[in-house]
């Protein structure tokens, strides 16, 4: 059982986690293809990419289509890592 008796919140379990991951790696290979492997200019541009992220993400719930929420999802995951990854390698 992936509950217990009287909770509101289903577990995730660890396969459900590493599918999730396997999903976002996707989408960024995927985006690796498209966009490159350049980093993020400054942190004022990760934001700006975050923000529109978020607003794709926002349009993809009110839509109430899971696969779109589910890729939007993605694509604020991999844009959070790899402005993380810029940042680094704009430090170094």
């Amino acid at each position: 059982m992936n509950q217990e008796p009287g909770e509101l919140r289903k577990h995730i379990t660890y396969e459900d986690q590493g599918d999730a991951e396997r999903f976002v790696n996707e989408i960024l290979h995927k985006a690796k293809m498209k966009h490159g492997r350049g980093a993020f200019i400054n942190k004022h541009e990760a934001l700006g990419i975050l923000i529109e992220e978020i607003y794709e993400l926002v349009k993809a719930v009110h839509s109430n289509d899971e696969e779109k929420v589910k890729h939007e999802l993605a694509d604020v995951a991999l844009t959070a890592i790899w402005a993380i990854a810029s940042i680094d390698v704009n430090a170094g």
